[in-house]
């Protein structure tokens, strides 16, 4: 991390994946705009049908297990669900678990969260697919994104998108889902209750990502 600014300021080109990055690395390593290209990641070689969207579909969660991902504000949001229905789709979180995971799992495996939460660890290139396809929603509330891949992949996979306003998200998801404040977690509640409940959204969400 030291030298990443007298690497950027002698490089002839920095390649970055989203207009956020490209900011970032302007702001921070004051770098000239012209010499920054956006090149943003790819849609997933997926060729199976979209998802149903069904009443059966989980809420998905795929990231590593952190503090940037905001997994806390997930939890406590899902937890305010689950406090006023007792018909709240289950909860799965694919990611590998940072240092900061062991209160979470915790918290997981406790009551209000305990038989609605189920956490798979890292979900290797092969199930991805499936693991998107299945889910009636995606949430990505992270309070800074470089790029946002799970977004991308649940749009791919025809899945709205609850996400964060921050970093890259709202260029990565544009009108394709809900985009909340990651410091309010009932702004949380309430886009995936919306989502939940109402299928005419999910469709268009989808049908724009």
């Amino acid at each position: 991390p030291r030298l990443t600014r007298s690497h950027a300021l002698r490089a002839d080109r920095i390649i970055v994946s989203s207009r956020f990055a490209a900011r970032e690395v302007q702001r921070l390593l004051h770098v000239e705009p012209d010499r920054i290209a956006v090149c943003p990641a790819g849609a997933p070689d997926w060729n199976t049908p979209p998802a149903r969207l069904d009443a059966h579909g989980y809420i998905l969660f795929v990231g590593t297990l952190d503090a940037r991902k905001n997994v806390g504000g997930l939890l406590e949001a899902y937890g305010r669900l689950l406090s006023r229905s007792s018909d709240v789709p289950r909860l799965v979180m694919a990611g590998s678990a940072g240092p900061d995971a062991a209160a979470w799992l915790e918290a997981i495996a406790r009551p209000p969260l305990a038989g609605h939460v189920e956490y798979l660890g890292y979900v290797s290139a092969d199930r991805r697919e499936a693991l998107f396809k299945n889910a009636q929603l995606c949430v990505l509330p992270s309070f800074e994104e470089g790029f946002g891949l799970p977004a991308l992949e649940a749009m791919s996979a025809g899945v709205p998108v609850v996400a964060s306003t921050r970093g890259s998200l709202p260029e990565v998801v544009g009108d394709a889902g809900l985009l909340i404040d990651p410091d309010d977690p009932e702004s949380l509640t309430q886009a995936i209750a919306r989502m939940v409940n109402d299928a005419a959204l999910r469709a268009v969400c989808a049908q724009r990502g």
